[in-house]
């Protein structure tokens, strides 16, 4: 097999690739972010990581980072979609910012779930 002799390369992110839902549970808020990166070639591994956990500048915000890990064996350029996903518990966040390395962050509203299903959920609780 032929190698290629580029640098590493970063995968490919979109805004529209990515989804977060929040779900409430036995009292807690869940917000379940998935997404995909188009990575240079397959065998990419993708992870929601938090970022710093100090001061946050916008309350509304929750702030993740990408953690990417090339492959050790990269052989031809092939573009691949590689899968990313996270659950985390937060009360109030009303979007996710991703940051990428190197490049300007994306922003990914928060969609709730339905009055109906809300109303159903307390009642199971309840």
């Amino acid at each position: 097999m032929t190698r290629f002799n580029s640098p590493v390369l970063f995968c490919d992110y979109r805004a529209a690739r990515f989804r977060a839902t929040a779900v409430r549970s036995c009292g807690s808020r869940l917000i379940r972010i998935a997404g995909s990166g188009l990575c240079p070639s397959p065998g990419w591994t993708l992870e929601l990581v938090p970022v710093n956990g100090g001061v946050v500048p916008h309350p509304g915000s929750l702030w993740l980072a990408v953690r990417e890990t090339p492959p050790d064996d990269a052989v031809l350029r092939a573009d691949t979609v590689t899968w990313v996903e996270a659950i985390i518990e937060d009360s109030a966040a009303t979007e996710i910012v991703i940051q990428l390395p190197g490049r300007e962050p994306l922003t990914v509203a928060v969609a709730e779930p339905a009055p109906d299903q809300a109303a159903a959920g307390e009642l199971i609780r309840g």
